[in-house]
C-alpha cells in the first residue's frame, strides 16, 4: 500500500487558504523550503499544478508535500488534503521480445550491412550512436560493419555478434544469419545466408 494526499474539493480550499494570507504560489514554495527540516522545501511547479483549478492542475502529492503546504499556510493538513491509501500496481511483465527484434519486415535482411540499416530505420542514427556509447561495440566499428560488410574477408566473430545482439536487443540468430555466421550450438540457416564472412576477428 501506497500513501497519496488528494485535494480537497478540487483545491478550493487551498486557494482560499493562500488568498487570505495574501500568499502567491512562489511565496508558498519558499515558505515550504523554510518550514522543511531538510531545506529543501518544494518546487514552484508542484505548488502551482496543487494550486491550479485548470484542466492541467495536479490533483495529488506525497503526504510529506502536504504536510509542507499545510504548515507554509499555517492550516491543518486535514483542511487541504485527504489522505488515502492506494494499493501498489502489480508489476506488468517485460513484453517478450519480438522475433524480428521490433526490425521493419518489409526490409529484406541479407547481410550484417542490412541489418545495420534497419537498427539505423528502427532507432535512428542518434539511437545507434547512442547504443554504441553505451554498449560495447564502438560506433565506427558498427558503421564499418555497414558499409564493408559486402565484400570483406575477415569480419566479426561471434562473440562480437552475440555482444551485438544483446546491446541492440535483437534475436541472436537473427544477427548471426546476417552475417553469414553459424553458432556452434545452432543447426545452419535454413535460408541462403550469404558468404560475406568467412574467418574471425
Amino acid at each position: 500500500m501506497r500513501t497519496v494526499a488528494r485535494r480537497v474539493d478540487g483545491g478550493q480550499p487551498f486557494r482560499d487558504a493562500m488568498e487570505a494570507g495574501g500568499h502567491t504560489c512562489r511565496s508558498i514554495a519558499a515558505r515550504t523550503m523554510e518550514v522543511d527540516p531538510a531545506c529543501r522545501g518544494i518546487s514552484l511547479q508542484l505548488v502551482s499544478s496543487l494550486a491550479s483549478d485548470r484542466a492541467w492542475a495536479r490533483d495529488s502529492c506525497s503526504p510529506a508535500s502536504a504536510g509542507l503546504i499545510a504548515e507554509a499556510l499555517g492550516k491543518p493538513v486535514e483542511s487541504l488534503f485527504t489522505v488515502l491509501a492506494r494499493p501498489r500496481r502489480p508489476a506488468v511483465p517485460a513484453a517478450a521480445p519480438e522475433p524480428s527484434g521490433g526490425l521493419d519486415p518489409a526490409v529484406p535482411i541479407r547481410s550484417l550491412a542490412d541489418l545495420i540499416t534497419a537498427v539505423i530505420r528502427r532507432d535512428g542514427y542518434r539511437g545507434l550512436g547512442a547504443m554504441a556509447q553505451a554498449g560495447r561495440i564502438p560506433y565506427k566499428t558498427l558503421y564499418a560493419w555497414r558499409s564493408a560488410t559486402r565484400g570483406a574477408k575477415v569480419g566479426p566473430s561471434i562473440d562480437r555478434l552475440t555482444i551485438f545482439a544483446e546491446d541492440h536487443k535483437l534475436p541472436l540468430p537473427l544477427v548471426l544469419h546476417a552475417a553469414g555466421r553459424v553458432a556452434r550450438d545452432q543447426q545452419p540457416c535454413v535460408f541462403p545466408c550469404p558468404r560475406v564472412l568467412q574467418n574471425v576477428e
